[in-house]
């Protein structure tokens, strides 16, 4: 780190030591680094382009980031949205999902969600939408009901969607790109994409039935 210090000032950069830390992955020996005769803190994540990365690789972190800033934006336009009787149902499931699910879902185009996390983000969001339409556990409303009269979805079809997307963004991408240089990554989303796809076709056919 020194020398990379030393090759930043000849361009007139400085390391900031106090925004600066270091993260060992999980299991490895944590030797300390140092810059300028300063060792730089050690952390078990930080924040990287709003994404909330973890030693040990797990999303739990960052999906109860995701949800706190999420209930956050919610909360902001409760007075101006949610509460605002001349608006539309409409409109307020428009604004929600511009406003909060954007917020709620950045970056999940590349997690690795297990089921409690996919069932831990579809509660936040029938919690909310029931807020919007005014519903509570009292009224006995189906989850299925309230996506039917907002037409929303749940979270779990809608996490497949945004990866697909992304894979389908990967698969036209030109060669000389730097990801497509990764070609066991490639025929992993490749072999997932065919997964879905068939996956797909077999429930058509199902219904057609």
């Amino acid at each position: 780190m020194d020398r990379f210090s030393a090759a930043c000032s000849e361009f007139a950069l400085i390391i900031n030591i106090k925004k600066t830390v270091v993260m060992h992955q999980a299991g490895s020996a944590a030797s300390p680094v140092m810059v300028n005769e300063h060792v730089l803190e050690t952390v078990d994540q930080f924040m990287y382009l709003g994404s909330t990365i973890s030693s040990d690789l797990s999303l739990v972190k960052e999906i109860q980031t995701r949800i706190g800033k999420a209930a956050t934006s919610f909360s902001r336009l409760r007075s101006r949205a949610w509460s605002n009787k001349y608006l539309t149902e409409r409109t307020k499931t428009r604004i929600y999902q511009c406003c909060v699910v954007s917020v709620l879902l950045y970056g999940s185009e590349a997690w690795s969600t297990y089921a409690r996390h996919e069932r831990e983000l579809n509660a936040f969001h029938m919690r909310c939408l029931r807020n919007i339409l005014g519903i509570t556990w009292r009224d006995k409303v189906t989850n299925e009901a309230v996506l039917a009269r907002t037409g929303s979805k749940s979270m779990f079809p809608t996490l497949k969607v945004r990866r697909l997307r992304w894979l389908g963004h990967l698969r036209r991408m030109p060669d000389g790109r730097l990801i497509m240089s990764k070609g066991h990554l490639i025929q992993q989303a490749e072999r997932w994409f065919q997964r879905q796809r068939t996956t797909t076709a077999a429930l058509q056919g199902c219904r057609k039935t």
